[in-house]
């Protein structure tokens, strides 16, 4: 599983490139991938983009296509902003790359729901921040430890730069939660599930652990995207009915039916007046359609790994 394909770079539009990911996804036979959108802050003025709706054809219905949100924030009232823009919902995965100890500090400490934390820039200040981090409450609840292994295939002094903080990861978090992705928009920098684990060595996993980051972890990152989806369009929905009930003059004594009947249709919301897993979330916006073909793409030649 690869969760970190770029097709937007504040601004940059990358769709071209979208058929040539895929395509190579599918020569290396991965079954799961993630199409990403990167922006630079989420402060109120910020635009997010729609991710972009593909349809496959049915001969690479094989391969499941999540949508993906990545954020560099420098502020907690930037992350406030991004909470509340409308168009959060249409991406399936929510990753954040912190750009200082504060804020890093801050997600560390569980104020924000989001799935994946990652580093694309790596200087002096970001090493000195993770050097100090503790990662031990994101690790407990699921969200992954992004390492993209695409900037190992650049100039040597990236590859020793890249190789020496993904050993630091590795180390700060005890090779928990660690998911290796590519972290490209060029299509030849894809590589094997195999050469990934490979790659995984060289920052201090061990194999096993290397095999994990690729799948068990990922999975693990899917779930939590999920379950974080869930409760936020719960929240949404339940909010909208009250609203709505309180428009029509039905007061508190209306809102506590609509709790109880909610409750009748999921025991979990038992729990909470503002949570509920039994509440159908929005479908992501990327679509499979056996009939549709947006552009040929050959069938992909199966790799060992």
């Amino acid at each position: 599983m690869d969760l970190n394909l770029i097709i937007y770079n504040d601004g940059f539009d990358l769709d071209k490139s979208i058929v040539k990911l895929i395509e190579s996804c599918l020569k290396f036979d991965y079954k799961r991938i993630a199409l990403a959108v990167q922006i630079i802050g989420g402060g109120k003025d910020v635009k997010i983009p729609i991710p972009p709706t593909i349809k496959l054809r049915g001969d690479q219905k094989n391969i499941k296509i999540y949508t993906r949100l990545t954020v560099q924030i420098g502020d907690s009232n930037s992350l406030f902003h991004l909470s509340k823009n409308e168009n959060l919902k249409h991406y399936d995965i929510l990753a954040i790359e912190p750009m200082n100890e504060k804020i890093l500090n801050y997600l560390n400490g569980g104020n924000f729901e989001f799935d994946i934390l990652t580093f694309s820039s790596i200087n002096s200040s970001i090493v000195n921040m993770i050097k100090k981090a503790n990662f031990s409450l994101p690790i407990s609840k699921g969200i992954g430890i992004e390492i993209n292994y695409s900037n190992c295939l650049s100039s040597s002094s990236q590859r020793r730069q890249t190789i020496a903080f993904g050993q630091m990861l590795v180390d700060k978090t005890r090779s928990k939660n660690i998911i290796l992705s590519s972290g490209t928009s060029i299509a030849t920098n894809i590589r094997s599930p195999h050469d990934v684990i490979y790659i995984g060595l060289l920052f201090g996993l061990q194999e096993n652990q290397s095999k994990r980051s690729l799948y068990k972890n990922t999975e693990t990152v899917i779930k939590h995207s999920e379950l974080r989806r869930n409760i936020i369009t719960s929240i949404i929905v339940i909010d909208d009915l009250i609203d709505n009930n309180n428009n029509d003059g039905g007061g508190d004594n209306n809102n506590d039916n609509i709790y109880d009947e909610l409750c009748a249709m999921d025991e979990n919301l038992k729990t909470s007046k503002t949570s509920s897993s039994g509440i159908k979330r929005p479908q992501p916006s990327i679509e499979t359609n056996s009939s549709t073909i947006i552009k040929t793409i050959p069938e992909a030649k199966k790799q060992k790994t």
